[in-house]
Parts: C-alpha cells; sequence; structure tokens
C-alpha cells in the first residue's frame, strides 16, 4: 500500500474512535440524566402521597358542618295536566 494510503486509513480509524468515545460519553450522560429524573419522579411521587394523606387527615379531622339556608323552601310543583282516572279515559 501507498504510504499516503495508510495514513489516511490511520487518521480515519482515529476519527471513528474518537466518535466511539464521545458516543459513549453521551449515553453515560443520558443515563444519568436519566438516573436522576427517575429519582427525582419517585421522589415527588413520595411527596405527593404524604401531601394527600396530610390532606385526608385533615379532612377526617375537621368537623362536617352543615349550612343553614335563609331561603323559603320551594313550593311544590303543580301539574296543569287533569287526570281523569282511568273510569274517564
Amino acid at each position: 500500500m501507498t504510504p499516503g494510503l495508510d495514513g489516511a486509513r490511520a487518521r480515519l480509524a482515529a476519527a471513528a474512535a474518537a466518535v466511539r468515545e464521545v458516543r459513549l460519553r453521551e449515553e453515560d450522560a443520558l443515563a444519568e440524566v436519566r438516573r436522576r429524573a427517575a429519582a427525582n419522579s419517585t421522589a415527588a411521587g413520595a411527596t405527593a402521597l404524604e401531601a394527600a394523606k396530610a390532606i385526608d387527615r385533615s379532612e377526617k379531622a375537621a368537623k362536617p358542618t352543615t349550612a343553614k339556608s335563609t331561603a323559603p323552601p320551594r313550593p311544590e310543583p303543580k301539574s296543569y295536566v287533569l287526570d281523569l282516572g282511568p273510569d274517564e279515559d
């Protein structure tokens, strides 16, 4: 082979090795980001669960209050259809 071709192959192999190294570092960084995101998600879920439990406890501890209505009672609905009964149909 020619020295120029051997040199080009060596440079190409070095570039390919550098690309592989960069790709591996990026994959490692992505895996770390995913691991941290999962940990944050788990922590956020635990915090939300604790908050929900605290709300449930406070609702159980609170005495139920009923509001007294000051409005007058509604009148019974009136039917304006004359019912003749079964004998007069």
